[in-house]
């Protein structure tokens, strides 16, 4: 239980040094540069939150859109989390708590959400090649486990890139 602690911890403190570090750029981004980026940052916030508030007036609105938003993403990370669970508990033959599995995994996802890397490329599978030893799980285990992940998430992530391209040449041949 003190392994899971720890890891937790080393997550939050990434994740914190990773926030400090990124908000000092972005404001010597701000600094260095003319006024037109500062003016197209302001474009682009301006942007995020008038989606964001549209999102909350339709939640608002129509809760039920709401729940069924927050159950779907609920049920979307459990089968992850499950599904990781068994590939590591049953191939690996480790003996980790599905809590446990879900703790590890939260501490991978912000992990991957430092932005130090491209999608998180090299900090995930790092974090799992250093947490699950921890936890019984080989080495060897632990990194073909990262690597396959990593392999699966690019695979299944290339049918969204292919509409999200396809998209946008229709969008660009309408206009």
């Amino acid at each position: 239980n003190v392994g899971i602690f720890l890891v937790a911890a080393i997550g939050l403190g990434i994740l914190i040094v990773g926030s400090v570090l990124l908000l000092g750029r972005l404001n010597e981004t701000i600094q260095v540069h003319n006024e037109h980026l500062v003016f197209r940052w302001y474009v682009i916030l301006k942007d995020i939150l008038s989606r964001m508030i549209l999102a909350f007036k339709l939640w608002i609105e129509q809760p039920a859109v709401l729940g069924v938003a927050v159950l779907l993403s609920l049920a979307t990370f459990l089968v992850g989390y499950f599904s990781g669970w068994v590939l590591i508990s049953q191939g690996a033959g480790a003996d980790i708590k599905f809590v446990e599995w879900i703790a590890v995994s939260v501490v991978m996802y912000f992990l991957i959400l430092l932005p130090i890397s491209i999608n998180g490329l090299g900090l995930q599978e790092a974090g799992l090649v250093f947490v699950l030893p921890l936890m019984g799980v080989s080495p060897e285990a632990s990194l073909l486990y990262a690597v396959l992940i990593r392999l699966l998430q690019l695979l299944l992530s290339i049918p969204g890139g292919f509409l999200l391209w396809v998209g946008k040449k229709q969008v660009e041949s309408e206009t």
